[in-house]
């Protein structure tokens, strides 16, 4: 076997991620919407209600939502955008660690 060859199977091998979404066609996971109760959040899609799936760092939320994106976007009808917005940790001012960026 060659070095490429060596290398390409041990690309395909499965592994455990221990950061950022997980995709499961190369990493060993639990599916990422075992854990949320589906049937209503599809009823607050199909209300045009929002929701927001919160959770402790590095919990899965990201997983989720890409997993509930490929599950609707697979079934048709609008496209699914997701949008993760990450805030600033340990606020402390108004406007966060400092008051410096603060509106004048």
């Amino acid at each position: 076997m060659s070095t490429a060859d060596s290398c390409r199977t041990q690309i395909a091998v499965r592994y455990f991620n221990t950061e950022g979404p997980v995709d499961p066609a190369e990493q060993y996971c639990i599916d990422p919407l075992a854990g949320v109760n589906l049937v209503e959040i599809l009823t607050l899609i199909a209300r045009k209600k929002y929701f927001v799936v919160h959770a402790p760092r590095q919990a899965g939320e990201t997983s989720v939502l890409l997993a509930l994106q490929g599950r609707l976007n697979s079934e048709g009808g609008v496209p699914l955008p997701v949008c993760e917005l990450r805030g600033r940790r340990g606020c402390q001012g108004r406007y966060g660690p400092s008051d410096e960026d603060s509106p004048r």
